[in-house]
């Protein structure tokens, strides 16, 4: 397998972008080889509804927005026009989202070392963190 696993993640900000402190955090787990970011792209809503979209190298001269250019790859063609639409859709007014695309670099390791063995990863799904969080803590109750 060339590559991992690739997430849409959608993060939305009521407000200005903390993008120095996004873009330090992917830094960090793309330098450890857990994911690679692919691509990321702003969506912006002003208070009129006016959408605005860019990719993060687009504003070298906004260091919050730069920060995030540092660490995506910019693979284009990824991200359709219709994601933008959707989620500009459902963007509130002055608020900011981040789109970004990442690879998870650990399962492509493990995928290989599967095939290597014979095997093949048959499935790979997503289960969010709040399901999971939610049936802990009623087997916990259960058990409590």
């Amino acid at each position: 397998m060339e590559r991992g696993p690739v997430d849409f993640v959608v993060c939305e900000f009521p407000n200005r972008l903390p993008g120095r402190t996004i873009g330090a955090a992917l830094r960090e787990l793309a330098a450890e080889g857990v994911i690679n970011v692919i691509d990321i792209l702003i969506v912006e809503k002003d208070v009129e509804g006016v959408v605005r979209t860019f990719e993060a190298a687009d504003r070298p001269d906004d260091p919050e927005i730069a920060a995030l250019a540092q660490v995506a790859q910019s693979v284009d063609g990824l991200i359709s026009e219709q994601d933008v639409a959707d989620i500009a859709a459902g963007l509130a007014l002055g608020s900011t989202s981040v789109v970004a695309l990442f690879e998870h670099r650990w399962a492509a390791a493990i995928s290989d070392v599967v095939a290597r063995a014979g095997g093949e990863i048959a499935l790979f799904e997503r289960v969010p963190g709040e399901v999971v969080d939610a049936v802990e803590r009623v087997a916990a109750g259960a058990h409590g």
